[in-house]
């Protein structure tokens, strides 16, 4: 059977194992200046360099998975309990399960600045209901929004693009001005700002259980849970 193991760089290894022994990898070998690590069928060997600056690593490994949300659910759990805060930023930091037009993805970010993509694979013909406006006329500019926010991981990009829809929100049904609302409260809360969400809040009891409704609900829920943590 063909594998490939990526080796990857870090400038501590102590503290390199120490994360992933968090996240709930086990040691199963190495030396002082190298370790095996391994998370059920996840394999990961790593060196050191001294000279390695976390910020400034641009090494990235793809991972793919069969369940992304249990897998980002169980590092972010261990990460809380770890950290007793969830790691959002910087390194190390894990993110929230992105929807993509190609996948399901979450990032992981080490000690060492190394960046996981772990993703699941959606079908071609499967639609994003998060990324889709029901409003044809402003569907392509959401479309940017979405992509700005979770594609391009830019929350400062899509702050400044946001406008651009919250002027004309008033034209939106209930349900495309709950999208809206919802990643303009994820914006808010990667960036630091106040968000008022009574809004969103009164039109997802509204509307609660109903088609897309539920999708809302469940994302709604993680963003409140983030921002609590961020608090804390």
């Amino acid at each position: 059977m063909d594998k490939v193991i990526p080796i990857l760089p870090c400038p501590n290894l102590a503290a390199q194992v120490e994360f992933f022994n968090a996240l709930g990898f086990k040691l199963i070998g190495g030396s002082s200046y190298y370790a095996v690590m391994e998370y059920g069928n996840i394999s990961l060997h790593f060196w050191v360099n001294k000279k390695l600056v976390p910020a400034e690593n641009p090494t990235m490994c793809l991972i793919q998975t069969e369940d992304v949300y249990s897998l980002c659910d169980v590092f972010t759990n261990n990460l809380k309990a770890y950290y007793e805060k969830i790691p959002r930023t910087g390194a190390p930091k894990i993110t929230k399960v992105r929807e993509l037009s190609e996948d399901y993805r979450f990032t992981l970010t080490d000690t060492g600045g190394n960046t996981f993509y772990i993703c699941m694979p959606r079908t071609s013909d499967t639609i994003i209901p998060l990324r889709t406006l029901g409003n044809e006329k402003y569907a392509k500019d959401f479309a940017v929004l979405y992509d700005l926010m979770y594609s391009k991981e830019s929350p400062e990009t899509a702050a400044r693009f946001l406008p651009k829809l919250t002027a004309v929100i008033d034209k939106f049904d209930d349900i495309d001005k709950a999208k809206l609302l919802l990643i303009n409260f994820d914006i808010a809360t990667e960036i630091n700002q106040i968000f008022d969400d009574k809004e969103l809040s009164m039109l997802l009891k509204t509307y609660a259980g109903e088609g897309d409704w539920s999708e809302i609900q469940r994302k709604y829920e993680t963003l409140k849970t983030d921002r609590r943590n961020m608090k804390q």
